[in-house]
């Protein structure tokens, strides 16, 4: 089993999981599939675009 626990009393670290809202673009134009709210993403899981984790 596993919950969720915000933390707030330091930075995001790999294995983390951040809670965030998202909308891709492509040459300036939202594409079709590329937004989200609420979207869990597993720092450190290489399932995002590259480079995106490391911001």
């Amino acid at each position: 089993n596993s919950r969720m626990v915000t933390v707030e009393d330091r930075a995001c670290e790999n294995g983390d999981t951040a809670v965030i809202d998202f909308e891709g673009f492509a040459d300036g134009v939202a594409f079709e599939g590329g937004k989200a709210e609420n979207y869990n993403l597993k720092l450190g899981s290489g399932n995002f675009i590259p480079g995106f984790e490391e911001q």
